[in-house]
C-alpha cells in the first residue's frame, strides 16, 4: 500500500503499528488492522500486553529469587544447628569419658 497519498499523521500511525507488530510478532496473523483507528487500537493493545508480559516475567523471577533466598537462609540455620548439636554431643561425650 503506498503511503504517499496519506497524511503525515496517518503515515506515523502506520509506522508505529508496523514497529509494534514487528517487535511483538502479534500482528502477522490472518486478521490485520486496516484503518488508522484499528491500528491505533491494536498499538495500545500490543503495548498493554507487552507491559503485562513484562510484569508477569518480573514477578516470576521475583518468586524464584525469593525461594532461593529462603532456601539458603534455611540451609544456613540447619548447618548452624548441626554444628551446635555436634559441639554439644562432643562436650557430653568428653564429660562421660573424663
Amino acid at each position: 500500500m503506498p503511503l504517499t497519498n496519506e497524511t503525515p499523521f496517518t503515515n506515523y500511525i502506520y509506522f508505529i503499528y508496523w514497529a509494534y507488530s514487528a517487535s511483538s510478532s502479534g500482528a502477522y496473523g490472518d486478521i490485520a488492522a486496516v484503518t488508522p483507528s484499528e491500528k491505533i487500537f491494536q498499538i495500545f493493545t500490543m503495548l498493554f500486553f507487552k507491559i503485562y508480559f513484562a510484569f508477569c516475567a518480573a514477578e516470576g523471577a521475583n518468586l524464584i529469587s525469593n525461594y532461593y533466598i529462603a532456601r539458603t537462609e534455611n540451609l544456613a540455620k540447619v548447618r548452624f544447628s548441626i554444628k551446635r548439636g555436634t559441639k554439644l554431643l562432643n562436650s557430653k561425650q568428653l564429660m562421660k569419658n573424663g
